[in-house]
């Protein structure tokens, strides 16, 4: 097949719950969530991050959508 069958989505939602525990670690007071299927574009499962005003620099801002990109 010239596609990749994709994972279920449980098994996606439990990978992304991981690595978004990762990542709290390494940003605190950043909050992190996984919207429920009907808040996603064609039910596949999203990751989510709310940083507060002022709590990241322009780089950490940008390294933290690169680890998100990267889950």
């Amino acid at each position: 097949a010239w596609f990749k069958a994709l994972k279920p989505h449980e098994e996606i939602v439990s990978h992304i719950l991981e690595s978004l525990t990762e990542l709290a670690l390494e940003y605190p007071g950043v909050q992190f969530a996984v919207p429920e299927a009907k808040w996603i574009i064609n039910d596949r499962p999203a990751a989510w991050a709310y940083v507060p005003d002022g709590l990241l620099s322009d780089e950490q801002r940008n390294a933290l959508g690169t680890a998100l990109l990267a889950i």
